[in-house]
């Protein structure tokens, strides 16, 4: 069914898939690379996390308790029963794997595949995923951490692989996401639009908010004080999205 555009990155993979259409019926991508093998810097930097909190501590002078993952703190399932997946994980395993579990089960399926695969489907392109295979992910969850992560380097295991087949400036350029600069639309070419968006006399969806408290988000990012993006984001596209199918309700 229809769904607000819940992230500006799905512009930019809509009209990568709608030019990629033009040539080809079926593409690959490298959805899943990063939660499976650890390729994002939180991955990275997660082995150092325990210096950053000990160094917190020590500035504030706050009370030693124990740290609690997102584990600690789990919905629970419907049944009352069983934590809900994501947050289920092995509480002997180390934090790294835990992490991955959580991303593995929630923000890949719920999110990433989810807009994938609506993306390509609305350019009437097929997307294969290979490393969502499954054996795969069962081959690499079977290694050690430092298989993932290695002197700081993400995806270890997998740069390894590839050497003889990639050159070098490929294996080890920057992470190159699908950015949209929404921050700077909505202070300039966009600024006006969405002001009158969400708080002109046509907005069905004003009433939803404290018309002195947007009007105060609007200005600080207008003014470059406080980047507010992924709010104005979020609001602008639910105002849209009701202007859309307000007649289907």
């Amino acid at each position: 069914g229809a769904a607000p555009v819940s992230r500006p990155s799905a512009i930019a993979l809509d009209l990568l898939a709608r030019e990629a259409a033009r040539g080809v019926k079926a593409v690959l991508t490298g959805d899943g690379g990063d939660e499976v093998l650890g390729g994002y810097r939180r991955h990275a930097a997660e082995r150092y996390a325990w210096l950053f909190r000990g160094l917190w501590r020590e500035r504030s002078g706050a009370r030693r308790v124990p740290l609690r993952g997102l584990a600690a703190r789990p919905r629970p399932a419907s049944d009352g029963g069983a934590l809900a997946p994501g947050l289920d994980a092995d509480p002997r395993a180390s934090r790294l794997r835990r992490m991955l579990y959580l991303e593995q089960s929630s923000w890949l399926p719920d999110h990433l595949l989810e807009r994938g695969d609506r993306m390509t489907m609305a350019a009437s392109i097929e997307a294969r995923m290979p490393f969502m295979d499954t054996r795969l992910a069962a081959f690499v969850s079977g290694r050690k951490d430092s298989c993932r992560i290695r002197f700081g380097e993400d995806k270890w295991l997998l740069r390894r692989a590839m050497e003889p087949v990639l050159p070098h400036d490929i294996l080890h350029r920057a992470k190159v996401g699908f950015r949209v600069p929404v921050n700077l639309w909505f202070r300039t070419v966009l600024k006006d639009y969405v002001r009158d968006l969400l708080l002109g006399p046509g907005s069905l969806t004003r009433d939803y908010y404290r018309r002195d408290a947007l009007t105060r988000i609007l200005d600080q990012h207008a003014d470059g004080r406080t980047n507010h993006e992924k709010l104005i984001w979020s609001l602008t596209n639910l105002e849209l999205f009701q202007r859309r199918y307000r007649l289907a309700w």
